[in-house]
């Protein structure tokens, strides 16, 4: 759980699996390790986004910076949770990964394509400014541009002109 941050992002939490023994973290972060039998941290981790909680998180985090309030240890132990037997809170966090696992796939094939396509712009303008790639050939191949783009390069054109002519003087 971030411990200092902006005011909506105080107290975000994220689960960590598998993380080595001696793992060092900064210390604007809160390692919650829920009791086991009795809440889940997925659970947890569910819970402590809920528009209930983050009230409380935000209300409750202070400093002299209302920019980058903090969390102190109390405040998180203060917090009001339901907890509802394991097999609930269990039935919660399914039921949220079948729900929003549609979204979920959609997000990583965004995140994926645009990876790609910043791979691909970063590659072609390697290829233009060495020369392995022939621009012109490339515009020839694009459609029209709509009018108002026309337009609007005109425009550009025209001021372009003015400030040569100016120059000239």
């Amino acid at each position: 759980m971030t411990r200092s941050n902006t005011r909506d992002r105080v107290g975000d939490v994220a689960v960590v699996r598998g993380a080595r023994p001696k793992t060092f973290m900064s210390d604007l972060i809160y390692r919650l390790v829920p009791y086991e039998g009795r809440l889940l941290p997925e659970y947890a981790s569910v819970l402590l986004r809920t528009r209930r909680l983050r009230s409380q998180i935000e209300s409750s985090a202070r400093g002299s910076s209302d920019t980058m309030p903090k969390l102190a240890q109390g405040h998180i132990k203060g917090l009001r949770v339901p907890l509802p037997a394991l097999d609930v809170q269990r039935g919660v966090v399914d039921e949220l990964a079948r729900l929003n696992g549609p979204i979920s796939v959609a997000v990583d094939r965004a995140g994926r394509e645009i990876g790609l396509l910043q791979e691909f712009r970063t590659r072609l303008v390697a290829g233009v400014v060495t020369g392995q790639v022939d621009v012109r050939a490339i515009v020839a191949t694009l459609p029209d541009a709509p009018e108002a783009v026309t337009d609007l390069a005109a425009d550009s054109d025209d001021e372009l002109d003015e400030v040569a002519e100016d120059g000239d003087e």
